[in-house]
């Protein structure tokens, strides 16, 4: 589903269930957040209500910018990765990184959102770096995410 269809629906569905109130709002979000995260997308979605019942729906990335955990090598096959599914996409095979955000870190792994460009939109693809017992690190790279 393109990002528009499902910002519509969003927006129908709580319209239709009444979003004024914050606690429909708050389940519909909840819904919504927990399809997104069961696809693996980085995408989660936030209401703000105003006092004269109004709810602004914000579509956000999860984890904080950081620095990422990959040495320069691991950056370059990375964004090689991306560079492909882009192609496939319709994108670049070399796109411009815009950011990269922590998600989490343990001793054998490491989750990462990358965030590239594309023309005048940010793509968000989901990196996975993972220690191999013999050394190296395995790359697992999925997205695009830009039209959840």
């Amino acid at each position: 589903m393109n990002r528009h269809r499902y910002e519509i629906s969003l927006i129908l569905l709580c319209a239709l269930v009444g979003c004024a109130t914050g606690s429909v709002a708050e389940r519909s979000i909840a819904l919504s957040n927990k399809e997104l995260e069961r696809r693996g997308s980085p995408v989660r979605w936030n209401a703000t209500s105003f006092d004269d019942g109004v709810s602004l729906f914000e579509r956000t990335l999860i984890g904080k910018p950081c620095a990422t955990a990959a040495d320069e090598r691991l950056q370059r096959d990375v964004m090689a990765n991306i560079g492909k599914a882009e192609v496939q996409s319709g994108g670049s095979a070399s796109p411009a990184l815009v950011e990269t955000r922590c998600v989490s870190i343990n001793t054998s792994q490491v989750n990462e959102v990358w965030v590239i460009a594309r023309g005048d939109d940010e793509i968000a693809y989901t990196v996975t770096l993972r220690s191999q017992s013999g050394g190296g690190t395995d790359i697992e790279v999925q997205g695009p995410w830009g039209n959840d």
